[in-house]
């Protein structure tokens, strides 16, 4: 399975967050993502504080939603 299966799989959730961390830039893979229904795309490498500062807006944003 690669990623683009897995995150057809997980897109069926919709409480999962998904986020993309990939070493491809956002014009080579980050439309395709989206389109199968990534919630974010951070480009390599990722500095820890921009990780956890994306993962707790998804979090706030799904928690708002409810």
């Amino acid at each position: 399975m690669d990623g683009t299966e897995l995150l057809l799989k997980l897109a069926k959730n919709p409480e999962t967050i998904k986020i993309i961390v990939s070493g491809f830039s956002i014009d080579e893979v980050g439309k395709k993502a989206a389109d199968y229904g990534a919630d974010d795309f951070l480009v390599k490498p990722v500095k820890p504080e921009e990780l956890i500062a994306t993962v707790r807006e998804r979090l706030l944003t799904k928690r708002s939603e409810k």
